[in-house]
């Protein structure tokens, strides 16, 4: 069942990810950073990191084995990175996981 729904939702994700690129490509700048907090396997910030130069980092509670961008494990507890230490923060599917976002 599940390789069935991965491959209905296939062209809709791979869709889904060419409209959030173009959508926030304007809005970046080569060489800026990102930090990408959710980022599941890393596809988006991976893509926009290829697309628009950017150096990108994950953020993930339970980080995959696999993911196509660096990523930290983090829960909620002492942010793992510095003040401005990024320019840009995504957030993209994340808050209807959270009970209070």
């Amino acid at each position: 069942m599940k390789a069935l729904l991965r491959r209905l939702h296939a062209p809709v994700y791979e869709k889904r990810l060419e409209v959030l690129c173009e959508l926030l490509s304007p809005h970046l700048e080569p060489g800026e950073s990102l930090l990408d907090v959710g980022c599941g396997s890393g596809q988006l910030g991976s893509r926009l990191a290829e697309r628009c130069g950017l150096e990108v980092q994950g953020l993930e509670v339970r980080p995959r084995g696999g993911c196509l961008i660096p990523v930290t494990a983090y829960s909620g507890g002492g942010f793992p990175f510095d003040d401005d230490a990024f320019d840009t923060v995504l957030l993209a599917d994340i808050l209807h996981h959270e009970p209070e976002p």
